[in-house]
């Protein structure tokens, strides 16, 4: 049993219902680095509750709630800060708020917050799952211009992304999985969610592609 001591919480009256139940978490600065384990303490649909052994620096980051074997990608932002001991070592208890989360996940959060089960309702992989969603800031970071304008010509080619315009932001998410090995090279992997207008004004369609593409950008392989 973890033995935590932290000082008064001041606790106010919550928007949503909170759950306080332990489950693992990680957090990472930005998609490319090696994400950092923490102690999940509490989630509810505005934001979570975690433990770090250590300071988290960033004032807002990339955390994954692990909850009923479902891995949920958030982005958030740091709301309060609380120094503490765990087990008689220094530790810090941070509140955060999600800055984004995708609908299906806020789903699973709420249930999971009031009692439920956070299980995948539907039949995605587990890796989809793993897979974080990055912001425009993240991409840049991990994809040269050159390399973004390559893969999103290459879905344009497909007729999964209409031609690309000067000036203009392309109807694009990147979801971001790690780095893997695939045909003996360490391989980055990416899934890009593309839409493209329907010309009646209707719902646009929606494809999701799969990349992979070594450290420098010159391999390129694009799955279905």
């Amino acid at each position: 049993m973890l033995e935590l001591i932290f000082g008064n919480k001041n606790k106010d009256k919550r928007r949503h219902t909170r759950r306080e139940k332990a489950f693992s978490a990680d957090w990472t600065p930005a998609p490319e680095k090696p994400p950092i384990p923490v102690i999940g303490l509490d989630v509810s649909a505005s934001g979570a509750g975690i433990l770090s052994r250590d300071p988290i620096d960033p004032e807002e980051y990339i955390l994954r709630l692990k909850l009923d074997e479902r891995v949920i990608p958030t982005r958030v932002k740091r709301a309060r800060t609380l120094p503490g001991t765990l087990q008689g070592a220094k530790a810090f208890r941070y509140g955060v708020e999600f800055v984004s989360i995708s609908a299906d996940d806020w789903d699973a959060v709420v249930r999971w917050s009031k009692g439920g089960s956070a299980a995948e309702a539907g039949n995605k992989v587990k890796s989809d799952l793993e897979m974080v969603r990055m912001s425009a800031d993240d991409a840049d970071r991990l994809m040269p211009v050159a390399l973004q304008t390559r893969l999103l010509n290459g879905l344009s080619r497909r007729g999964r992304l209409a031609p690309l315009v000067p000036n203009q932001q392309p109807l694009v998410q990147y979801f971001y999985g790690g780095t893997v090995k695939r045909n003996g090279m360490l391989m980055h992997r990416l899934a890009i969610v593309s839409r493209v207008p329907d010309v009646n004004q209707g719902a646009p369609a929606e494809f999701r592609t799969l990349f992979y593409f070594d450290e420098n950008g010159g391999h390129v392989e694009m799955g279905d």
